[in-house]
Formats: C-alpha cells, structure tokens, sequence
C-alpha cells in the first residue's frame, strides 16, 4: 500500500503534464486571441514584435540621415535636381525650355504636339507584346514595377546642317533629361527641315 499513493502521484503528476502543462507551454494552438495561445507562440510573437520594432527604429534611422542629407542640399541645387526628374510635367514650362534652346541655336519650333506615356507596366506573357488596349494604349499587365513616367514632344524647325548638329548637341547635354526618339530630315532650297520626336520623363 505505501507504493500505491507515490506511484499515483507520479502518474497524476505525467498526465497533468501530458495533458495540460505541455500543450500550455510548447502546443501549437494556431489561436489568433492572446488567452488562448501557448507560451511558446507568445514568445515567438514577442520576438516578432521585437523584430518589427527594430525595423520601424532602422526605418526611422534612415528616414532621418536622408532628411538631413536633403536639408544639407542648397536651393538652387533642389531645383537643379527638379528639372533634372520633375515630379509632374508642366507643359508650357517644356516647350518654353525647348524654344529656348531652339532659339539659342539661331532656330524656331513649329508644329509643337506633347502626349503622354506610361511607363510602369510589369513584364509581359508572351504573345502579348504590340497588343494595344483601350484608347492606342499598350495592355499593361502585372504589377507596376517603374517609378517613372514620360511625356514625348514632337516639333519642327528649319535651319543650317550645323545649326541642326548644335540643337542636337544642346538637347543631348541639357539639364532637363531627354532621349531624341527619332529625327526627319527635309530638303529645301537652302534649308533644311528637321521632325523631331524626343521623350522626357516625370517622377510617379
């Protein structure tokens, strides 16, 4: 009889362990309320939790060394920068610039057109590439992956060879950035005529 009492405490002793210690300490419950989940998922939510705040402090650290570094930047190089990726297009502001270089060149614009471009379609399925969706525009299928988008400005002028060869040159080197899409060269008498296309682009 004295081995009976110890040999129940022991076995009482597994089975509350077994059933119910065990699964409070190291279960899998899966439960989304705090009452109802094992110390071990409380302690892995604590870890992270912890995990997270340290991101958001790195997060806080680097948002505050760029906001210094933007601070540390001179007005006139802000608006430098500005021209250089503009936030949005102002279009008047575009062909004033455009005119302004043609005229440094000894040159005037004419049948100025602007139209905007997308820029920001993911990758495309094969077999879909040079298929137009609504209104001209490319089906742009998947996720956005670009930051950008671009205005083309197409306009003519008439001039010297040289003269064209110095707007090209003036083009390529200005501020603002802008790829020369394409160039039609006319024949006159004494002139030539030059169809540009050139795009710039716009931050999102």
């Amino acid at each position: 009889m004295k081995f009976i009492t110890p040999l129940i405490l022991i076995l009482s002793s597994v089975g509350l362990f077994m059933m119910y210690i065990n699964p409070q300490y190291a279960g899998v419950t899966g439960a989304d309320v705090f009452e109802a989940k094992s110390i071990k998922e409380l302690k892995q939510d604590i870890l992270n939790y912890d995990d997270a705040l340290q991101k958001t402090r790195d997060l806080e650290t680097i948002r505050t060394g760029l906001s210094d570094k933007f601070k540390s930047v001179s007005e006139k190089q802000r608006e430098r920068l500005i021209k250089l990726l503009p936030d949005h297009i102002d279009s008047v502001r575009l062909i004033i610039d455009m005119n302004g270089i043609a005229a440094s060149n000894g040159t005037a614009l004419s049948g100025i057109s602007l139209s905007t471009k997308s820029s920001g379609a993911g990758p495309q399925p094969s077999g879909t590439e040079g298929e137009s969706g609504s209104a001209g525009q490319p089906n742009l299928l998947g996720p956005q992956t670009t930051l950008y988008d671009s205005v083309e400005l197409s306009f003519s002028t008439s001039g010297s060879y040289e003269e064209f060869l110095s707007l090209v040159r003036d083009l390529e080197t200005s501020l603002r950035i802008v790829d020369i899409i394409s160039i039609n060269i006319s024949e006159g008498d004494e002139i030539y005529t030059f169809g540009f296309s050139i795009r710039t682009y716009r931050l999102k």
